[in-house]
């Protein structure tokens, strides 16, 4: 396996985990899918196939992605005409 491979294996577990902690999820789902990526991070350091800062990139790509993708879904609620029309 390599570089690539790894990271586009990564991705998937990673952004499944950060969109269940932005979107909100009872605490065993969220626990699974840490684990997932978790696990799968040891691995590919055990392994050697990346290294640390390599993988703290992968997660902080990540993680900005699923909480930009969390702010989409929640549309702010249309606000009421301004003070300044009443007058």
């Amino acid at each position: 396996m390599n570089k690539k491979e790894a990271i586009e294996q990564l991705r998937p577990y990673l952004a499944k985990l950060f969109d269940v902690r932005f979107t909100g999820t009872d605490g065993a789902s969220y626990a699974r899918m840490q684990g997932y990526a978790d696990g799968y991070m040891q691995a590919l350091g055990d392994m050697a196939v990346l290294e640390d800062r390599e993988l703290l990139s992968v997660v902080n790509d990540e993680r900005r992605g699923s909480a930009l993708r969390a702010q989409m879904r929640i549309a702010p609620e249309p606000s009421g005409p301004a003070v300044a029309d009443f007058a």
